[in-house]
């Protein structure tokens, strides 16, 4: 298996169609072999029945999967959609991502075009319901809108702080089982504190 698109999703039922309908419409190479994990991490509202509904399931048969993660948290969610994974890349999507009908395709070339690289990121741009605020786009990337242009470029020759954003993350799934401690450090979202924002 090529890649693994993953979703992991806390009550978005009402955000994951669009999202799977972008996925079902995908431009990709009949040689490329992908498939789909969506996580349901504990949700409330009936995402696992929209998931398994959705026409995407019967469009990838075998290779859609739609699994439970009862621990509460991103990352303990990702951990669970990588022990189901079958892909060589792990292409995760937030449920309210978008992607562009070649994303996968992309995903995939820029994966053999680099095999050093461990993990990569997506440009991620933002759909307003109205303008956004004047200074916006200095708290931008806290909202996971993500815009650092059109080039490649190693994010450890531009800044040792700055990292793909978790949303439209790819990580190489050697790299992944190789440095991903079991154990997340910070997990869950805490009403006292910003230690559910970065998890991931």
């Amino acid at each position: 298996m090529d890649i693994t698109v993953v979703i992991c999703t806390y009550n978005g039922a009402d955000r994951l169609p669009a999202v799977l309908d972008r996925l079902a419409a995908q431009a990709v190479a009949p040689s490329v072999n992908w498939e789909l994990v969506v996580v349901d991490n504990n949700s409330q509202d009936q995402v696992a029945q929209v998931a398994s509904s959705h026409p995407i399931k019967s469009l990838l048969s075998s290779r859609m999967k739609i699994v439970y993660e009862y621990r509460q948290g991103l990352a303990y969610a990702r951990r669970r959609a990588v022990q189901v994974a079958r892909g060589e890349l792990l292409a995760f999507l937030d449920d309210d991502n978008l992607p562009n009908p070649n994303w996968i395709q992309e995903v995939y070339t820029f994966g053999q075009q680099y095999p050093d690289a461990g993990a990569y990121g997506s440009q991620i741009v933002g759909q307003y319901g109205s303008p956004p605020p004047p200074k916006f786009e200095r708290i931008a990337c806290f909202l996971a809108v993500i815009d650092r242009g059109n080039q490649s470029f190693r994010y450890d020759q531009l800044d040792r702080w700055l990292f793909p954003a978790g949303a439209g993350l790819v990580v190489r799934r050697q790299a992944w089982l190789q440095t991903v401690p079991t154990q997340p450090a910070l997990s869950g979202v805490s009403a006292k504190g910003l230690n559910g924002k970065g998890e991931d």
